[in-house]
């Protein structure tokens, strides 16, 4: 409040006041009542403004451009005409009066290079800096390469490492005075003579200059900025306060003193208060046929106590804003189907979808994978439509370190059963060392070498060095599979189409369908 007042008396001081009546203004305006101006703006801002800078600039901040300065101070900026001065507008930083001096269209970027010399509180060293600067430009006007200069006498190391190049930039981007010499060049090459800023000499020249873009080519670094920006939430509040008309929102903002009272000397993650306030059953919220209690807003103050303020009533009043605004979207979110009928038709596709796919898993898809009593009697049914192209080897292959471990493992596996090969064999024959390894499969020519040489008889097959020693056990199936896993994939999809097709059978009895043909007709073919 105390920012709102300052800020409103120095705008009272900057307007126009009609001259008073008395008769020695009327002898001093030659009988003519004229107004008395204000005071100047920059006298005022030099005077009460708490921006540390405005002392040196009189307030003068000068060109901005949309990004530049934060959303609300841009946009009273904009909408004010040139030579006025704006009403008190508030940001995060506080209260500000803005007067528009002019108004120009964007200048595009420039891409510049520069030979820098520091300057600071020593004149001894500051005028070494200007001797050394302007030697540098003779050197620049005598031919030398700019480049090298900036490389081997720049002090800004950042750029003369680049041969003092500097990223683009437009208006706003660099400190005044730089950035009024680089607009001022011309033509790509042209060089400045030494300009001082703040922060010392520097020689320009101007590598480049291009116009502003496109809106195409600025579209997606628009759309980053916005998102980053306090404007993204611009759409929101909007849609909020249409809401907020749309349904009759009623406050009862008296009911929250109550809250004001009992957070005096707490915060909102104190205990006491949230036990106090939960207990509080009094009306604070009405719209659309929906009431909300003390309590509901004691809860979503319980789920939401962060405040960057301080005062009772300014951390309640902000809570309540965010509370009810929660409130509209979630009441909006309800009635999206009942306001929209693209939404509702949309809605109800996924709902169908959903629903669909539900009823097709358990009566076909997953019902299938997990069916091993259906999928053997439909491969038993259907055994002739699985038949392979090439031979196949089903079983194990053993292989040994030595001809001992061979000797061994055949001896057991003539007495073991099959499937109990994989934990007998290596349990009795391996130790410390590996003497044994098993590899079980469905193999063709050419899968394995063992297999190419003990089932296929394939001539000149050598084994590895670490296990040269090799047998196999099981049996060739030739190109009929033995099984409904030794072609599980293809079973497996058949059975998914059998159950598909008696489904939709059983449906279609359930469900008698009836096409009206005279209509059908009518239907147009696209």
């Amino acid at each position: 409040l105390a920012a709102w007042n300052k800020a409103q008396d120095a705008l009272k001081r900057l307007e126009t006041k009609p001259a008073p009546k008395q008769s020695f203004f009327k002898t001093l305006f030659k009988g003519k009542p004229q107004a008395i101006p204000g005071e100047s703006f920059e006298t005022i801002a030099a005077e009460v403004s708490e921006d540390e800078s405005a002392k040196q600039n009189n307030g003068h901040i000068g060109w901005v451009t949309s990004f530049r300065t934060i959303y609300p101070f841009e946009t009273v900026a904009y909408n004010t005409l040139v030579g006025n001065i704006s009403q008190p507008v508030r940001t995060m930083f506080g209260y500000h009066i803005i007067k528009v001096h002019d108004r120009r269209a964007s200048r595009g970027e420039v891409l510049t290079a520069h030979i820098m010399k520091f300057t600071s509180d020593d004149e001894e060293a500051n005028k070494r800096a200007k001797e050394q600067i302007d030697s540098l430009y003779a050197r620049v006007l005598a031919g030398d390469d700019f480049g090298t200069l900036a490389k081997e006498h720049s002090d800004d190391k950042g750029s003369a490492a680049n041969n003092g190049e500097i990223p683009w930039f437009g208006t706003g981007r660099m400190v005044p005075e730089y950035e009024q010499a680089s607009f001022a060049l011309e033509n790509a090459g042209d060089v400045s003579a030494p300009v001082q800023s703040a922060y010392g000499w520097h020689i320009i020249k101007l590598l480049d200059k291009k116009g502003l873009a496109s809106y195409d080519e600025l579209k997606a670094e628009l759309e980053r900025r916005v998102k980053r920006d306090e404007r993204s939430s611009a759409g929101k509040k909007a849609f909020v306060a249409g809401l907020y008309r749309q349904y009759n929102v009623r406050e009862n903002s008296e009911n929250l003193n109550d809250f004001y009272t009992l957070l005096d000397g707490r915060t909102l993650t104190d205990s006491a208060f949230n036990a106090e306030a939960a207990k509080l059953n009094k009306t604070v919220l009405n719209f659309a046929g929906e009431t909300f209690a003390q309590s509901d807003f004691a809860a979503y103050l319980k789920k939401h106590s962060y405040s960057e303020k301080t005062n009772p009533a300014d951390i309640i009043d902000e809570k309540f804003k965010t509370f009810i605004d929660e409130k509209l979207l979630a009441y909006e979110d309800t009635q999206l189907e009942k306001k929209h009928d693209d939404f509702r038709f949309l809605m109800q596709e996924y709902h169908d979808g959903i629903l669909l796919f539900e009823v097709s898993n358990q009566e076909v898809w997953d019902r299938a994978s997990k069916d091993s009593e259906g999928l053997d009697g439909f491969f038993t049914k259907n055994k002739s439509n699985y038949k392979w192209e090439k031979p196949h080897y089903k079983g194990r292959v053993i292989l040994c370190k030595d001809q001992a471990t061979l000797k061994a493992a055949k001896a057991i596996a003539k007495l073991a059963k099959a499937d109990s090969l994989d934990k007998y064999l290596p349990a009795r024959l391996n130790d410390s060392i590996q003497y044994i390894k098993i590899e079980k499969g469905l193999f063709v020519q050419g899968d394995n070498n063992v297999v190419d040489r003990e089932i296929f008889k394939v001539k000149g097959i050598e084994l590895s060095e670490e296990y040269p020693y090799a047998f196999v056990v099981g049996k060739n199936l030739n190109l009929t599979p033995e099984s409904y896993t030794d072609v599980r994939g293809l079973v497996t999809a058949d059975y998914q189409d059998y159950l598909e097709k008696e489904w939709i059978r059983k449906l279609r009895g359930k469900y008698p369908v009836v096409v009206d043909q005279h209509v059908l007709k009518t239907v147009k073919k696209n």
